[in-house]
C-alpha cells in the first residue's frame, strides 16, 4: 500500500457516504441521480485511490482515515 493519500472529488465523497450507509449502487444512482454504471465508475476510481482490494476493504480504509461525514445533513451539500 502507498503512504500516499489522493483526495476524492465531491462526487466521489457522496457516493462513498452512501455505500457506507448501506446503500446500493442502483439506489445511490436514484439519490443523486446517475447512473449505476456512473455510481460504480465513481467506487472503482474511489477503490484505486485507497488501494482497496473491495468494496469491503475500501469501507474499511474511509473509516480508518477519518474519511466519513459525520450526519445525514452533511450529505445533503451533495445534492
Amino acid at each position: 500500500m502507498t503512504s500516499r493519500i489522493h483526495r476524492l472529488t465531491r462526487r466521489e465523497t457522496a457516493i462513498s457516504q452512501w455505500m457506507l450507509l448501506g446503500f446500493t449502487s442502483k439506489e445511490i444512482s436514484r439519490i443523486l441521480p446517475a447512473s449505476p454504471r456512473t455510481v460504480e465508475t465513481h467506487i472503482n476510481n474511489i477503490k484505486l485511490k485507497l488501494g482497496s482490494k473491495n468494496r469491503v476493504h475500501m469501507a474499511t480504509q474511509l473509516i480508518l482515515r477519518d474519511m466519513v461525514l459525520l450526519t445525514m445533513e452533511d450529505l445533503d451539500m451533495f445534492d
